[in-house]
């Protein structure tokens, strides 16, 4: 079967990546991330595409971009095509460069936006190449920190964001770099590749930073829903930060005895976050709760049952997934302003928590 994706309209917001074939190398020099630029200079010159940031590692690249026109797959296609026949002529040898088709997922809300955009900077300070991603030379992160970029790069939401974020009237290029390093890369990392894997969903994880409890329980419902009545594998937690919420209630609260379903209430919300809001496999939940596999399957079950059939476990459920979102995206200093400056070309979020089982997102107009 092949690969679900989600579909595209202009105006689009998209995370853009590839890797090479079996890890392969498909950046060997400045000559070739030169000619991926230009490929890139002549789609958006087309008004197929625009990039907003982007990162050339040795054997995969990362793009925050826009769909002008829709055409993503075209422009993406077209400038992959176009580089690998290059790259081959040049090397004389033939076949597969990428692993491939490319991987994307649509971005519909500011906060999976910044996390996109954060992580895609982040990505050589990561692999160990650099210390800061502006002495990376082959990512927008030396651009808006004040270096040369390519002339197709357009800065104008991401200044915005920048300054909304440092509370300046002007765009200072200093204050990126503040920007780029205020997430962990490790969080940043399980929340995009998590949700890369996964198969396609909105990803509302602004309508639950600004969520309250019981809305932030509504929201859970409406994807339910949305999905008939299968959970949407969303990644929205870490596991440590989950661990760390539930550790610090366990030594306040003691367990509630069983009332005839397996487990304790809080073994089985740890459970439930672990394997649906991290996107863990049975015997990862396993290992990092020092149970068998078993156990954390019927712990996972009952979590998923208990949450919808039992208001009081919900709401419970909810508190803490709000308290580990919240120490999550601490770095957001307590929600610095009433609207992100992106909003208006993604989609109004109000400043309330969202209604139950309405989206708060802009959706594309069925086709």
């Amino acid at each position: 079967m092949g690969r679900r994706v989600e579909a595209d309209y202009p105006g689009a917001w998209w995370h853009v990546t590839n890797r090479g074939i079996s890890k392969r190398t498909v950046f060997e020099s400045s000559t070739d991330t030169g000619l991926l630029d230009e490929l890139i200079g002549r789609v958006t010159e087309r008004g197929l595409l625009e990039v907003h940031a982007y990162v050339y590692m040795p054997d995969h690249f990362h793009l925050l971009a826009r769909s002008p026109a829709g055409r993503l797959s075209y422009a993406i296609g077209l400038t992959e095509n176009s580089y690998v026949r290059v790259f081959n002529r040049t090397r004389r040898r033939d076949g597969s460069l990428f692993r491939g088709r490319f991987w994307r997922r649509r971005i519909d809300d500011w906060l999976y936006w910044e996390t996109v955009l954060r992580y895609i900077d982040l990505n050589p300070v990561r692999a160990g190449i650099c210390s800061r991603p502006a002495d990376y030379a082959h990512g927008s992160a030396l651009a808006y920190a004040g270096g040369r970029g390519p002339d197709w790069l357009v800065r104008a939401e991401v200044e915005r964001t920048v300054r909304a974020w440092s509370r300046r009237d002007d765009y200072d290029p200093t204050a990126y770099e503040s920007f780029s390093a205020a997430a962990d890369p490790e969080v940043l990392a399980h929340l995009v590749e998590g949700n890369l894997r996964r198969k396609p969903g909105t990803i509302g994880l602004a309508e639950l930073h600004r969520a309250a409890s019981q809305h932030q329980r509504n929201w859970v419902d409406w994807k339910t829903r949305l999905a008939d009545a299968t959970r949407l594998r969303t990644v929205i937690l870490t596991p440590a930060v989950v661990q760390a919420v539930l550790s610090s209630i366990r030594r306040r609260v003691p367990h509630r005895p069983p009332t005839g379903r397996s487990g304790h209430d809080l073994d089985a919300i740890e459970a439930g976050l672990l394997r649906f809001s991290c996107g863990l496999s049975l015997r990862v939940v396993a290992s990092l709760m020092s149970i068998s596999p078993a156990t954390a399957q019927r712990l996972a079950v009952e979590s998923d049952a208990r949450q919808a059939l039992e208001p009081a476990f919900g709401q419970l459920q909810a508190r803490l997934s709000a308290a580990a979102f919240r120490r999550q995206f601490s770095y957001l200093r307590a929600q610095r302003h009433a609207s992100h400056p992106i909003e208006p070309l993604i989609g109004p979020l109000s400043s309330d928590p969202p209604a139950p089982l309405a989206p708060v997102i802009a959706r594309p107009p069925e086709r």
